[in-house]
């Protein structure tokens, strides 16, 4: 229970933008624990703190400490489910795939024999969160409306906001631009008047991938696995590598039509098109 207590501590001032200060109660916690089991969990809390603030090297870099329960037989507690659902969405922001598909499907073993509604909803959006990177974009929005949705429906308001910010990226890479931006200028009233400091920068980071601003400041591009934003950034590059004359440059940045054929990447298509 006090491990419990100490990452829920840990973790609360990452949406106030004060992670680096609840990472220090871990620490303060973590020398007067015994059991290599609840310093497993501190250890893969302390890199999911990281990731809510998208600082994913030093989230990653926090991941390699963390001790995965064995496989096969694992017993159905919190641990054996929190550590790889947390180990699967770092994994994912990498693009390491399949490491991350293995994870979540192992931590959703545990969860299919416990009875832990909020932490089933919280899995999910891990997995949604995979399909994002994975770039299946409207698969992506669709699981991250439902769990929004649940989360408005309990009354769990700062889920809904964390949710609600990522459903808001989903949507700008979808393309449906005003949607997403009167959505994340909503979460940016609720959470300027709670105080909620890192759901702000969350939303800082979220319109940095409005399709607009991308083309004045292009991003740097993402690792390819991570399929849809890869195609996006390369898109982009063209279209600026062409507004200077370079075209051959541009038709090497352009992916082939038929990897665009998928369903949510119509702004790739009329960006190739251009």
């Amino acid at each position: 229970r006090r491990a419990r207590a100490a990452v829920t501590l840990a973790v609360a001032p990452s949406y106030l933008g004060a992670g680096d200060e609840g990472r220090r109660s871990l620490g303060a916690l973590e020398s007067q624990l015994d059991a290599p089991d609840q310093a497993s969990v501190l250890a893969a809390y302390r890199a999911f703190s990281l990731w809510v603030e998208e600082r994913d090297e030093e989230a990653a870099d926090a991941a390699r400490m963390m001790t995965l329960p064995p496989a096969g037989n694992e017993p159905v507690s919190y641990r054996a489910a929190a550590i790889p659902a947390i180990f699967g969405v770092i994994a994912a922001r990498q693009g390491r795939l399949d490491e991350a598909d293995r994870a979540l499907v192992r931590s959703q073993k545990v969860l299919s024999r416990r009875v832990d509604p909020l932490f089933q909803l919280e899995l999910a959006f891990g997995r949604a969160l995979y399909h994002h990177e994975a770039g299946d974009r409207v698969d992506a929005a669709k699981r991250l409306t439902a769990i929004h949705d649940s989360y408005a429906r309990s009354g769990y308001y700062l889920g809904t906001l964390f949710v609600g910010g990522w459903l808001a990226r989903a949507l700008l890479v979808l393309g449906r631009r005003a949607e997403a931006l009167d959505r994340l200028a909503r979460i940016e009233e609720a959470a300027r008047l709670r105080g909620l400091v890192g759901i702000l920068e969350g939303a800082a980071r979220t319109r940095r991938l409005d399709p607009l601003r991308q083309l004045a400041e292009p991003l740097p591009l993402p690792a390819p696995p991570r399929r849809g934003l890869y195609l996006r950034a390369r898109s982009l590059a063209a279209v600026h590598a062409a507004a200077a004359g370079d075209a051959a440059r541009a038709r090497e940045l352009l992916a082939t039509p038929e990897a665009l054929a998928a369903p949510g990447y119509a702004l790739e298509r009329a960006l190739v098109h251009v």
